[in-house]
């Protein structure tokens, strides 16, 4: 149920864990999905890290975590992401996926994983998960239309390295470009294995490193990635 932000106790609020990439925004910036261990609304009573949406033009929040087949989590919800218009709300809890939708009041399980990120229109799901028979996390992506899924942390060919790991994916707004982090050896480089961002286009099949980095965030296009990196090259003027 609703709830607005001015009947919390203000020391309440100011304890709840904002902890990235634990926050997303939807399209407009009417929306924010964040969690907390607050208890923000009475029915969140299991003690535990939950999602919340705060719709930013009345102030009112709720809870977009609750029980699901039947039962309370008792564990932390983690990594929630928010469609354009604020309808759809993935999250991981216990090394599974969900979907929460805010219209129909309904959360389902989508596959084992955690860090979803939803595309705009709240047709595709990328996330990360460790295949049982590799024992290595990798990028996937959920097409919600069809129910296919596909391996994204693969190089040209479509193959996937035989080491590293790969993870932090984004997700642009039609969901065919997704940029992703991956130890694995997608490029040939002389110096010690470290992380890398790269973009994998799904309707290309193409794999393209951009820098040694980590979190990055794609823009709605697929044009532009964002990215942090203790890598001193990059540009001219990193100093530091």
């Amino acid at each position: 149920e609703p709830v607005s932000f001015d009947t919390v106790p203000q020391a309440d609020v100011g304890r709840a864990p904002i902890d990235p990439p634990s926050a997303a925004v939807s399209g407009d910036g009417r929306y924010v999905a964040f969690t907390s261990s607050v208890q923000l609304v009475p029915s969140d009573t299991n003690h535990q890290g939950d999602v919340y949406v705060l719709d930013r033009t009345d102030g009112r929040v709720t809870l977009e975590s609750p029980s699901f087949q039947g039962r309370v989590s008792q564990a932390d919800c983690e990594h929630p992401s928010i469609s354009a218009d604020g309808r759809w709300v993935a999250y991981s809890v216990m090394d599974k996926v969900l979907l929460r939708d805010r219209l129909r009041g309904e959360t389902k399980v989508l596959s084992h994983g955690r860090d979803p990120h939803i595309s705009a229109d709240g047709s595709f799901v990328a996330f990360t998960s460790m295949a049982p028979h590799l024992g290595k996390e990798d990028v996937y992506l959920l097409d919600m239309r069809t129910g296919v899924i596909l391996r994204i942390s693969v190089d040209n060919n479509g193959a996937r390295p035989s080491s590293g790991w790969s993870g932090m994916s984004s997700i642009s707004g039609d969901g065919h470009v997704i940029a992703f982090v991956s130890s694995a050896p997608f490029v040939q480089r002389a110096d010690r294995p470290v992380p890398w961002v790269y973009v994998r286009d799904t309707q290309a099949n193409t794999t393209r490193p951009v820098a040694p980095g980590v979190r990055p965030a794609i823009s709605a296009g697929g044009r532009y990635v964002a990215f942090a990196s203790a890598t001193a090259n990059l540009v001219s003027n990193d100093r530091n």
